[in-house]
């Protein structure tokens, strides 16, 4: 195996993060007789996981470190293509399904591998979500150290689990900050750099190429849909397409599709002549200057492919009508993906689409409070209302709504549901849920007083509806 720089072309043997010459991405080239070994690797032919494949990086197998990445469920679609007006066949490769939730674990299996197998004993990564939450889990797993650095606009579901999985984690202030820290921990303390270009990276990734070839085939009337954050993920399916090409597993390579949302474009920006704004709410799309941005155009432009931008409005509608068609909830990125498949029919023939699930939809909370928001609107009720109701005052609700319908009775309810407050600040909540509009007082005579009465207005019921 040789290391190829993807810029300069110069060849290299060694242990290199990027080309020494020119700091550009370096990619793994196979020589004649790795290619005669086939694709499966026998020794691991009873495993699912990326590692009974043949063409990866040579590492002693004492070191691999595998938390059973790969092997995921490739789903035909239903009700997608009746729902895009389209004839033919629409997969999705189901990548949620990865020990930690994203495709990134096939490639951090491979690069965490070869760090333990070098004796490095810490590494470091900047990351705006799931390549820091697997760094965290799988060099947690085999006792090495991982300093994690995030943005500030890091998707809590993401930060949660890096913490979790044991993670060293450092805010900064972008991505470019973190890059330089990182490469600082590398020159001055040999703590191994983890980034989306690394050559052992790349490798783990481009082996959902190959899974999809094993299980259903590869036409060049098939479309790839692919989100591009780094570019890793589209080059590395084009990487493994082409090798699968070299062995004869596949007689024809597909045209790939490379999708960001407007606002966070860079590659597609590139391709089409254009400049956008940076926004934050797209955190994992989002980086200022791709790594791997000229691999990402090469990728498209070699395939016959060609590169969409869609509006975050409409991603957010795919996401939540993919969940409920075909029973599959994924990240924002993934969204992206399955919102682009209406451009891609409009500008292409094709007769299947693979659109790649890169993440689950867990890991992403903001975007689900912003679905539910919507749905909460239709039903006429103010976002602001609804997301300052916490579980009191639905406990408070739903007590009404099953009939205890004075204060007393409503604190009685609240205890055998382990809230314990006082009654006066039930008699507070319920003043607060009146002036809300959605519940209204009545005062009925009682034997030598009066009670007051709670009912839920209509919007009340509404709103309780779409909570619980």
């Amino acid at each position: 195996m040789k290391l190829k720089c993807s810029l300069c072309g110069n060849v290299f043997s060694g242990d290199y993060i990027s080309c020494p010459k020119c700091n550009s991405t370096l990619l793994f080239e196979y020589e004649s007789h790795d290619y005669r070994e086939g694709l499966l690797n026998p020794r691991f032919r009873n495993t699912s996981s990326i590692w009974r494949f043949n063409l990866l990086p040579r590492i002693d197998y004492k070191c691999i470190v595998s938390l059973g990445e790969g092997g995921t469920y490739i789903h035909k679609s239903v009700n997608l293509p009746k729902y895009f007006d389209f004839n033919g066949e629409i997969y999705l490769k189901d990548e949620s399904r990865n020990p930690t939730g994203s495709f990134i674990d096939r490639g951090v299996s491979i690069i965490i591998s070869h760090v333990k197998c070098r004796g490095y004993n810490e590494v470091s990564v900047i990351s705006p979500g799931n390549l820091g939450v697997s760094v965290s889990a799988y060099s947690s797993y085999v006792g090495i150290k991982s300093h994690i650095y995030i943005p500030l606009t890091i998707e809590k579901g993401k930060l949660y689990q890096i913490l979790m999985y044991g993670g060293e984690t450092y805010l900064v202030r972008d991505i470019r900050e973190g890059l330089y820290k990182i490469l600082r921990l590398w020159d001055e303390n040999r703590v191994y750099p983890i980034l989306p270009n690394n050559p052992y990276y790349m490798e783990g990734i481009k082996t959902i190429a190959y899974e999809i070839a094993e299980s259903i085939g590869i036409k060049s009337t098939d479309g790839i849909v692919v989100p591009m954050g780094s570019g890793s993920l589209i080059y590395s399916l084009w990487k493994g397409f082409k090798e699968l090409y070299e062995l004869g597993c596949i007689k024809e390579l597909p045209k790939l599709f490379g999708v960001q949302i407007r606002g966070a474009s860079p590659i597609v920006d590139a391709i089409l002549g254009s400049e956008e704004y940076r926004d934050e709410y797209i955190p994992e799309l989002f980086y200022i200057e791709p790594l791997n941005k000229h691999l990402a155009i090469k990728a498209i432009e070699e395939s016959g492919g060609y590169a969409f931008k869609i509006e975050y409005s409409e991603v957010l509608n795919s996401l939540k009508d993919v969940t409920r068609l075909e029973g599959i909830f994924m990240e924002i990125a993934s969204a992206a993906s399955i919102a682009s498949i209406r451009y891609v029919l409009n500008k292409f023939s094709v007769e299947r689409i693979i659109a790649i699930v890169t993440g689950h939809g867990l890991k992403d909370p903001a975007t689900v409070r912003e679905i539910m928001y919507t749905l909460i609107s239709k039903l006429g009720v103010e976002r602001g209302l609804v997301k300052g109701l916490g579980r009191t005052k639905i406990l408070i609700l739903q007590a009404i709504s099953s009939g205890y319908d004075y204060g007393y009775s409503i604190w009685k309810y609240l205890s055998l549901h382990g809230v314990k407050i006082r009654l006066p600040t039930v008699y507070q909540h319920l003043k607060e849920l009146e002036v809300a509009g959605l519940i209204h007082i009545s005062t009925k005579g009682g034997v030598g007083r009066e009670v007051t009465r709670y009912r839920l207005t209509r919007e009340g019921y509404k709103i309780l509806k779409a909570l619980i």
